[in-house]
C-alpha cells in the first residue's frame, strides 16, 4: 500500500492512523511503514492507496464493499485528515496527466454517455425513493471504476472518467448522508475527492472536500471543517457563483457549530452575495438544487446549530407552507426531508410537540416507504416524548413503514 508519490508520513500522522484502527504502537515502531498497515482495517485504504488510476480505482471499490455500522466514528480526523488534506491539494496542482491505456477502447460517446446518467441521477432524486437512487448510483459507480480499471482510452478520456467517476462517488456520499450512514459518506466524499483531484479538477476538488467538510462539521470536529474549507477555497482562485456559495455555507456552519454567530452571519452573507451573482447556468454536476431555497435551509439549520429554534423557523418556511412543501422543482425528496428534520428539532427545542408531530407525518408522506435510516432520525428526535400518545403514534409508524433495502 506504500505510494512512491509520497515519503513516509511523520510519526504524528502515522500515530493517529494506528489510533483510529486499533494497532499498537510498538508494533508501529517494529514494523516501520509501510509495513504495520497489515494490521490496520480496511479504512486506512482511503489515506494509502498510490495516487494513481489504479489507487483511485482500489478506494472506490473499497468504499463500496464496506460493512462497518453505519453509527461508528469517523475514521480520518485531526493529524490523519491533515495529512489527506495535503496530499489532495499537492496532486491537484500538478495532477499526474491521466495514462493512456490499452485495452477494449471506451469512446468519447461512452464517457459523454456516463456523464449524461450522473446528471439523470441528479433528476431522479427529485421524485424517487433515495435507497432506489442509491442503488442506481452504485451501479453507475461501479461501472465507471470498471472502465477506468480495465478499458482503454486516451489522457482526455481517462480525465473524464475521473471525473464522472467523482460525481457519482459525491451523489453516493449525499445520499448515504441524508440517511444519517456517516461512515459510508466520510468514504465516498473522500473517495470523491481524490478522483477529481487525480483527474486535475480544482473546482470538482474543492467541492469535495467542501462536502467532507461539512460531514466533520456534525459529525466530526468544526474545527477540522473550517479547515478543509480553507484548503477548498484555496484551490480554486475563482468559482462560479454556486460553488462560492457552498464553500460559504459550510464555514458558516462550522462556525454556528462552534456558536460563533458573528462569523456565521458573515460567512452566510457571502453566501448570498455569491448567489446574487449567479446567472443560472451553472451545470456543474452537484448544484443543481442550490438556490434561493437551498440558502433558506442552510440559514435555518445555522441559526438552529446557534441555539435560536425560533429565528430557525423563520427561514423554514416555505417547509411549513403545505403547498411549498409538495411542489418545490429543485430539492429532492431526500433533502426536504432532511430540511424538515432541523424543522422538528426547532419545534421539539421550542416546546411544540404537536407541531414536531405533525411535521415528523408530513416528511413520512413524501416517500411510499420511508428509508430506515431516515425513519430513525426522526425516532431519535421524540423518544424523550414517547409516553405522549401523538408521539406513540408516529414512533408506530415510523416503524411500520420505513423500508431497509439493504444498502
Amino acid at each position: 500500500m506504500s505510494d512512491s508519490r509520497w515519503g513516509e508520513p511523520d510519526y504524528t500522522v502515522q500515530l493517529a492512523i494506528a489510533h483510529v484502527h486499533e494497532v499498537p504502537w510498538p508494533e508501529v515502531l517494529r514494523m516501520g511503514w509501510p509495513h504495520w498497515l497489515r494490521l490496520a482495517t480496511d479504512d486506512v485504504t482511503t489515506l494509502t492507496a498510490p495516487w494513481t488510476v489504479e489507487g483511485t480505482a482500489d478506494t472506490l471499490r473499497h468504499t463500496q464493499r464496506t460493512t462497518k455500522h453505519p453509527d461508528s466514528h469517523l475514521a480520518v480526523t485531526g493529524p490523519a485528515l491533515s495529512y489527506f488534506t495535503r496530499q489532495t491539494l499537492d496532486v491537484v496542482a500538478g495532477p499526474s496527466p491521466s495514462p493512456a491505456r490499452d485495452g477494449h477502447a471506451v469512446s468519447p460517446g461512452t464517457v459523454a454517455l456516463i456523464e449524461a446518467r450522473v446528471d439523470a441521477l441528479e433528476k431522479m432524486l427529485l421524485a424517487i425513493n433515495p435507497v432506489t437512487a442509491y442503488r442506481v448510483a452504485r451501479a453507475e459507480l461501479g461501472l465507471t471504476t470498471k472502465l477506468l480499471t480495465e478499458g482503454g482510452y486516451d489522457r482526455h478520456t481517462g480525465t473524464r472518467l475521473l471525473i464522472a467517476a467523482s460525481n457519482i462517488a459525491c451523489l453516493c456520499g449525499d445520499i448515504k448522508d441524508s440517511l444519517g450512514d456517516y461512515v459510508l459518506t466520510e468514504w465516498y466524499y473522500m473517495a470523491s475527492a481524490r478522483a477529481a483531484a487525480s483527474a486535475g479538477s480544482p473546482s470538482q476538488t474543492s467541492s469535495s472536500l467542501a462536502d467532507v467538510a461539512l460531514l466533520h462539521t456534525y459529525a466530526g470536529d468544526p474545527r477540522d471543517a473550517l479547515l478543509l474549507v480553507e484548503a477548498a477555497k484555496g484551490i480554486t482562485q475563482h468559482p462560479s457563483p454556486r460553488l462560492a456559495a457552498v464553500l460559504h455555507t459550510r464555514e458558516a456552519r462550522a462556525h454556528a457549530r462552534l456558536k460563533d454567530s458573528t462569523a456565521t452571519m458573515r460567512a452566510l452573507d457571502q453566501a448570498a452575495d455569491a448567489l446574487a451573482a449567479d446567472t443560472a447556468d451553472d451545470s456543474t454536476p452537484g448544484f443543481s438544487n442550490v438556490d434561493q431555497e437551498w440558502l433558506s435551509r442552510v440559514t435555518g439549520r445555522a441559526w438552529l446549530d446557534l441555539r435560536r429554534p425560533k429565528r430557525a423557523l423563520e427561514h423554514l418556511t416555505t417547509l411549513l407552507d403545505e403547498a411549498s412543501l409538495s411542489n418545490s422543482p429543485t430539492q429532492p425528496l431526500i433533502y426536504t426531508a432532511r430540511s424538515l428534520l432541523t424543522v422538528v428539532t426547532a419545534q421539539l427545542s421550542l416546546g411544540d410537540i404537536d407541531a414536531a408531530v405533525h411535521s415528523a407525518h408530513r416528511a413520512t408522506d413524501l416517500f411510499d416507504s420511508m428509508p430506515v435510516g431516515l425513519a430513525r432520525q426522526y425516532g431519535q428526535r421524540f423518544l424523550p416524548h414517547h409516553q405522549i400518545p401523538a408521539v406513540r403514534n408516529l414512533l408506530d409508524r415510523l416503524n411500520e413503514t420505513h423500508a431497509d433495502f439493504g444498502c
